[in-house]
């Protein structure tokens, strides 16, 4: 049965819909997956009072940062972004967000408490501290990033692209993390070695 096309208007700053994207630049069906939950994430989790951002690595994060630098630089110049690595610090720079960096997060008063979710500064920065760095540091207010794989109960697997260290402190340090990650149909090759078979069937 066919139903029809909604009629309520589309977000501000929502994904182009492909109808829209010329036949010769038109992103295949992927990418186009990922774009979109890049733009979602970033709709129901940016806030435009923030004023820490984490951004990971990886392909689907490409389209988030696409997504938080189409609000414009009245609302992301009055933020800090922080990259998890050296393609997420180029993806913040070539987007002209402000770059900041893990370290330079400015310190927490011992009395300060600011909740979000459950999640107070003071908590975070201390398990900063317990990775390796000093004194109790603001959180930041979000973190978006990828995953190589996510099973059915939403743990992921993190690291193919080498940046899995960076990527731990940054979603330590943040009071919310988002995960954002596309499907990529088919089949996956897989190694089986027949001497190992007897372990395989135990």
């Amino acid at each position: 049965m066919a139903t029809s096309a909604s009629t309520a208007p589309a977000p501000e700053n929502a994904a182009p819909p492909l109808t829209n994207i010329p036949p010769t630049k038109a992103l295949d069906t992927i990418e186009a997956a990922k774009r979109r939950a890049a733009y979602k994430a970033v709709e129901d989790h940016f806030d435009t009072s923030y004023k820490y951002i984490g951004i990971g690595s990886g392909s689907t994060v490409v389209y988030v940062v696409e997504a938080i630098a189409a609000k414009g630089r009245a609302v992301t110049d009055k933020m800090y972004f922080i990259p998890t690595g050296d393609q997420s610090k180029q993806l913040i720079i070539e987007a002209g967000l402000p770059l900041g960096s893990i370290d330079s997060l400015p310190p927490v008063e011992q009395g300060h408490q600011a909740i979000l979710d459950g999640v107070s500064a003071l908590q975070v920065a201390t398990g900063l501290q317990d990775l390796g760095l000093k004194g109790k540091r603001q959180s930041l207010d979000v973190a978006f990033d990828g995953a190589d794989e996510i099973d059915e109960d939403l743990n992921c697997i993190k690291g193919g692209g080498a940046c899995l260290f960076q990527e731990k402190l940054v979603a330590t340090a943040a009071k919310k993390f988002i995960c954002v990650a596309g499907t990529i149909p088919g089949s996956f090759s897989l190694v089986f070695l027949p001497s190992g078979s007897p372990f395989q069937l135990k």
